[in-house]
Order: C-alpha cells, then sequence, then structure tokens
C-alpha cells in the first residue's frame, strides 16, 4: 500500500478522498493549515486539494491556497508525486475542453480571480519539469456537502428548508459535472500512475440548471421560483485521456443527485428530530 498526504482534507474533496484512501489501507497524512507552513521531509503521493470557501471576499486566501503554500511545498518538502486539483472552469469561454485547448482570462467574469490563481498554481506545477506532477482539472463534484455554498448543496438545502428553490440564472445554462464516487476512484490512479501532466476530470456531458432543478423538485417536492439572468455556457469537457489511461466510465450524474439529495435529507431529518427532542 502507498503513502498519501491530502492538503485540504477539511474541505469537501479532501474530506472525501482522506477517508477513501484509509478505508483501502493506505496510510495517510492529513497535515492542518497551521502546519502547511513548515511541512517538510518525504510526505508519498501528495493530494493537493487546498482551496477557500469564498475566494471573492478572500482573495488572498484563495492567492495563498491554490499558489503559495503549492510554493513552499516544492521548496521543502519531498514526494512520490504531487497531484494539484485545479478546476474545469478554466475553459469558460474556451473553444473546447480539451486539455491542450487555449484558455481566456476574462477579466468580466465574476470568478476571474478563482480561475486566474489556479491557472497560476498550474504553471507552477507544469514549470517544475517533473513528470510526477500532475494537474487535474475537476469539474464540479455532485456529493454531500452539507457546508457547501456552491449551487447544488445551495438548491437542496433551500428545497428542503423552505419548498422552494431560487435560481437568477438561465434555465439553459450547462457545465459538466462529476459524481464523487468516480473522484475517490480515479484521483489515486492518476496520482500513483498517471503518463500524463495534464486531465480532465469529469463526465463528459453537460447538465442543464433546469435538469439539476427537475431532479431535486423529483427528490424532494419542492418548486423552482426562476428569475431571468445570465446564460452561462461550458464548453463539453472533453475526458478521453482518463477514459484511456484508466478505462474509466463515468457514473450518472442524476443518480449522484439523488444520492446527496437523500443525503441531505437524512441530516435534516435527524436535525428536526434534535429540535422536537429540544421542546419536548
Amino acid at each position: 500500500m502507498a503513502h498519501f498526504t491530502v492538503l485540504g482534507a477539511s474541505g469537501f474533496i479532501g474530506g472525501n478522498i482522506a477517508p477513501a484512501l484509509a478505508a483501502r489501507a493506505h496510510t495517510v497524512f492529513t497535515p492542518s493549515r497551521e502546519d502547511l507552513q513548515s511541512l517538510a521531509g518525504s510526505l508519498g503521493h501528495v493530494i493537493y486539494s487546498l482551496g477557500t470557501d469564498d475566494f471573492a471576499k478572500e482573495p488572498w486566501a484563495a492567492l495563498e491556497a491554490h499558489v503559495l503554500h503549492l510554493r513552499r511545498l516544492f521548496q521543502q518538502a519531498e514526494f512520490d508525486s504531487l497531484t494539484y486539483i485545479s478546476s474545469s472552469r478554466l475553459y469558460l469561454g474556451a473553444r473546447t475542453g480539451r486539455e491542450d485547448s487555449r484558455i481566456v482570462s476574462d477579466l468580466s467574469d465574476t470568478g476571474w480571480l478563482f480561475n486566474s490563481t489556479k491557472l497560476a498554481g498550474e504553471a507552477l506545477c507544469l514549470s517544475y519539469k517533473r513528470r510526477n506532477v500532475r494537474v487535474v482539472r475537476l469539474s464540479s463534484v455532485i456529493g454531500f456537502a452539507p457546508r457547501g455554498i456552491s449551487l447544488i448543496p445551495s438548491l437542496i438545502k433551500a428545497a428542503l428548508r423552505s419548498g422552494t428553490m431560487e435560481i437568477w440564472i438561465d434555465q439553459a445554462s450547462a457545465k459538466d459535472y462529476v459524481a464523487m464516487d468516480d473522484v475517490i476512484d480515479v484521483l489515486p490512479k492518476i496520482a500513483q500512475y498517471g503518463r500524463e501532466q495534464i486531465y480532465n476530470l469529469g463526465s463528459g456531458f453537460n447538465l442543464t440548471v433546469a435538469a439539476v432543478a427537475r431532479r431535486i423538485e423529483a427528490n424532494t417536492g419542492a418548486t423552482t421560483k426562476w428569475t431571468p439572468g445570465q446564460l452561462i455556457v461550458f464548453p463539453r469537457l472533453h475526458i478521453d485521456r482518463i477514459r484511456n489511461e484508466f478505462q474509466f466510465s463515468p457514473r450518472s450524474t442524476l443518480e449522484a443527485l439523488d444520492a446527496a439529495c437523500r443525503n441531505f435529507k437524512a441530516i435534516d431529518s435527524s436535525t428536526a428530530c434534535e429540535r422536537h427532542s429540544l421542546v419536548s
């Protein structure tokens, strides 16, 4: 079995990867944020999934998470491999969603800071010029994220708590999603055996906001209040590399959405029971 270091184990991605690796009998080191300044020695296979909850409100935190800690790691530590978790959001505005696509920088994009710092982290990885340093451009992940503030967990929580989801973007807006179970399966394989330096990890097809809302409605009985908004459509993400190299066959993202709804409903019911016992 291998030794892994998961950076960002308190977050959504790292918090799912670390226990999954441990369950497969790998040894797993999960340093805290306070430990990041002094990481040194041999870290085995590093999964770099550091991030920040709200990069727009914490621009320096985004820079630190996506770039500066990475620089310290290269300077101070040793590793068997390093897998940097980037984002398929970089393809917004690009003509195609391939790993060799030309990346477009749009200053009017509200996520420009996120994209820029992720791209800087990628550039740092690729300039390191070692085949064991890899970048994974990850799609939006569908899983159980009770603290999540992105679209899907926010919609599910609104559906369960108020019975109404309010959406301010065009119904036809679409992007790639991927099931958390696929991420758990494929990331360790890329870390240990990957032959390329950049991989897309997603489902390979776009899901519209309307399709997401309909599925959550079906699971929760909620209704959706639509307010006309911006149309945002990402190019289709090409996943040929992981298909061919790792025989990857993505799970159904709609079924992953069903599972996320069930998990949210379970915790919501548990919370309701706790409230009832307190007032009984």
